[in-house]
């Protein structure tokens, strides 16, 4: 809907535009015009522009999509060199690229689940339950994180609650899949 001023009985132009030689209403009129083709307005489809054009992209949108994209590539980064570290045994190396990731993307359950096995095999069993139990809270079925907190349990002497897990991994993917096997061994390896 064009909503159109109501002016009456205003002298026309030969071209059709109202006359109006009143000083005040012509500084008006340039003032509101330049506001107009400022704020980029003049294009809109009431002031004639194609109605059925695409609008040109929203520039936050974009930005927010770009800093997306570039946090996820981040945190992809940080996850392949940190399993390089990991590879390595270089724990403190592992734990300092896992946080930077962990700060870019909280609810990542790979970041969690691999800070609480780089915490563990620091000798820090209280943050590696911290972080495994964060990983299992964004995915209760994350297989990594459910192995190793077994794991974790075995190490602190509570070989009951790791059979608590693999009961949790064998509803979850069965007897065959490698993080029922792990533990299962590892359970069956263990002495009080």
């Amino acid at each position: 809907m064009i909503l159109r001023p109501q002016i009456k009985n205003l002298p026309k132009s030969k071209t059709g535009f109202i006359v109006n030689n009143n000083m005040k209403t012509s500084k008006i009129l340039k003032i509101t015009l330049t506001a107009l083709v400022t704020l980029g307005l003049s294009s809109s489809p009431a002031m004639g522009a194609d109605p059925y054009s695409e609008p040109a992209p929203a520039a936050t949108t974009e930005s927010k999509t770009k800093k997306k994209s570039k946090s996820k590539d981040s945190v992809k980064s940080l996850l392949k060199s940190s399993r390089s570290s990991i590879s390595k045994k270089k724990w403190a190396q592992a734990k300092k690229d896992l946080i930077k990731a962990d700060k870019l993307n909280s609810k990542n359950a790979d970041v969690k689940n691999l800070l609480g096995f780089v915490t563990r095999n620091m000798n820090d069993t209280k943050s590696s339950m911290k972080y495994y139990q964060a990983a299992l809270k964004i995915d209760p079925n994350h297989l990594g994180a459910n192995e190793y907190l077994g794991e974790l349990y075995l190490k602190l002497k509570q070989p009951a609650k790791a059979k608590t897990q693999l009961a949790k991994l064998k509803k979850i993917c069965g007897t065959s899949c490698a993080e029922y096997k792990t533990l299962s061994r590892n359970i069956s390896k263990y002495k009080k």
